[in-house]
């Protein structure tokens, strides 16, 4: 049917709140809708579908607070290329990053998928999230 990152928010299978896994890199892209969702080896994953449970150790989190609306031509991507500028290509190791500030407010879904996808990619982070707002 397609990639789980691609496929379940096609589908409308994620929502705000939701906890998913998954054995995919990409699994953090959830987050973009409001997700905790993190990857885990294929021994973690075989544990939730056979008990349907699972355990985690809650990782610091580091606080990034998007103020304000982005400048003409300043997308996504551009947002977490900072980031990594700022806090180092292993600045979120084993942690959780979490959007939040009025500047959320201004991506759309594109930008936070953009930023989720990539971030998970080059910050060694084990989740992100967004926190949600109406979009425009």
């Amino acid at each position: 049917m397609g990639i789980e990152h691609a496929l379940l928010p096609e589908k409308g299978l994620v929502v705000s709140g939701d906890v998913i896994i998954g054995a995919d890199s990409h699994t953090c892209t959830h987050g973009a809708l409001g997700a905790f969702a993190t990857g885990m080896g294929s021994t973690d994953l075989a544990f939730a579908m056979i008990t349907g449970g699972n355990w985690f150790k809650v990782p610091e989190t580091i606080k990034v607070e998007l103020v304000g609306k982005p400048a003409k031509g300043i997308y996504g991507k551009d947002i977490i290329l900072e980031l990594i500028r700022q806090i180092g290509v292993d600045g979120a190791l084993y942690k959780a990053l979490e959007f939040t500030g009025d500047g959320v407010k201004y991506l759309d879904m594109a930008d936070r998928f953009s930023m989720l996808k990539y971030g998970n990619l080059r910050l060694g982070r084990r989740v992100e999230y967004l926190q949600l707002m109406r979009l425009h």
